[in-house]
């Protein structure tokens, strides 16, 4: 499974950028992608890695990480306040794969 969420965040007061009110894409967009993995897999990742670009602040602005669970599964995703408005998801089987 593949799947991405990102928008431009502009807005310097937004409280999304506050690492105090728990701001971060991985928290605000990236948990998206993350329980739709959850959901098609029906189960917790057994085994997680991820990679953050980070502000001065500690706010994460972009994040990328991999979902391994069972049966050799594996989900990556990616999620953004720097690049411009993404939503999309694809699940890849043996069979096929949906968008």
């Amino acid at each position: 499974m593949l799947a991405s969420f990102s928008f431009t965040l502009d807005r310097p007061t937004d409280t999304r950028w506050d690492a105090q009110m728990g701001g971060g894409a991985l928290w605000d967009v990236g948990c998206y992608p993350v329980s739709l993995a959850r959901y098609i897999f029906g189960e917790a990742p057994t085994r997680v890695s991820g990679w953050a670009k980070t502000t001065p602040a500690g706010v994460d602005e972009t994040f990328a990480g991999t979902l391994h669970f069972g049966d050799d599964a594996i989900a990556q995703f990616d999620c953004s306040f720097a690049v411009p408005f993404r939503t999309r998801a694809e699940i890849a089987g043996t069979q096929g794969s949906l968008r």
